[in-house]
């Protein structure tokens, strides 16, 4: 509809849904959670592999669905952008599949950063050691001259760069090229090689294992003030 794609609300293809839960590695210990949720496709595949699940989402008519398929779920309704400000400060997930707004903010207006300041938010609450798994517009690249990518991801390794061709998208409104991007939270290494492909299952055949998980860092919770 002329909304959706006012919106970018473009819901992700299951087979790139199941590729981001084949590499996020879920486990019966992980705290889950997806930003912006649309209709929950990305948490579907990662539901009943993970001890507790949490979904946001701004838009009304997604929300509802979401609340629905989801009923004994925390589901939330605010600005994923900004996650620190809204999430319980003890929240913090150990894994995280979004597939957020590229380049229009929540208030509507557009915005080319929208995608990166969704996963610099995602990245401040995630539990060290835990994984992200995120799909990100084309020119978000780790081999991109634009600054962005490096100040957005300062705290993380990127563990696997995976692109995906132009027509990924087309069943879904939109016939852009996508990345898959992953990342632990852990201290920067080397960068991988991008690989490239044309498909989900192409990427799924190149790529075989995917990078292991690494050990959650234990926070302990902070002192109350009197």
């Amino acid at each position: 509809s002329e909304t959706q794609i006012k919106r970018q609300q473009f819901s992700t293809p299951p087979s790139i849904a199941w590729l981001c839960a084949y590499l996020a590695q879920p486990t019966h210990e992980d705290t889950f959670l997806e930003p912006s949720a649309g209709t929950g496709l990305l948490a579907a595949f990662t539901a009943t592999a993970v001890a507790s699940l949490r979904l946001n989402e701004l838009d009304p008519p997604r929300l509802a669905l979401l609340q629905h398929t989801f009923p004994n779920t925390d589901v939330s309704c605010f600005d994923a952008a900004k996650l620190t400000s809204f999430l319980p400060p003890s929240y913090r997930p150990s894994l995280i599949v979004m597939n957020p707004p590229f380049s229009v903010a929540a208030t509507g207006a557009e915005d080319k950063t929208t995608a990166a300041r969704h996963l610099r938010s995602a990245l401040q609450v995630l539990n060290p050691g835990g994984r992200l798994v995120a799909i990100m517009p084309d020119w978000f690249s780790p081999q991109s001259s634009n600054p962005v990518f490096a100040s957005t991801t300062e705290n993380a390794s990127l563990v696997a760069s995976l692109r995906l061709q132009e027509g990924a998208y087309a069943k879904h409104g939109t016939g852009i090229a996508v990345r898959i991007l992953v990342f632990d939270k852990t201290p920067p290494k080397g960068t991988p090689a991008t690989i490239n492909r044309a498909t989900a299952l192409e990427l799924f055949d190149a790529i075989g294992a995917p990078p292991p998980r690494m050990p959650l860092v234990k926070i302990e919770p902070k002192a109350s003030r009197n």
